[in-house]
């Protein structure tokens, strides 16, 4: 395991925690991007997750990491019940699934050629 990675990884997660607890004003022109926003964080957050294990993804791995994409996803959402203006909403996690799963799945198909 990448010392660097896990670092750029742990601080990439601090930075989606803090922006999913700030709250925004309900007016904010930004709302209309808010399922793509969903969609890339956790596209960006898989493959920053896969790349600590790139060197030996295996199918058990790929399981471990979809289990932590999902659970990562709920508490993103959850997180929001306890914010005022903010609410969980189910598409907003199904966005957060979506761009997880699709990110780890990109991952595992190129696990060979990035392994060289």
């Amino acid at each position: 395991m990448n010392n660097k990675r896990v670092k750029i990884l742990f601080a990439y997660i601090a930075i989606m925690i803090l922006v999913s607890i700030i709250t925004f004003t309900i007016d904010n022109p930004l709302w209309k991007y808010d399922k793509y926003v969903h969609f890339l964080e956790f596209f960006i957050l898989a493959i920053l997750l896969a790349n600590i294990f790139i060197a030996n993804l295996d199918l058990k791995k790929f399981f471990l990491l979809i289990i932590f994409i999902t659970l990562l996803s709920f508490l993103d959402e959850g997180i929001q019940i306890f914010i005022p203006i903010r609410s969980p909403e189910w598409i907003d996690l199904f966005f957060d699934l979506f761009g997880g799963y699709l990110g780890l799945f990109l991952m595992y198909i190129l696990k060979d050629k990035i392994n060289g």
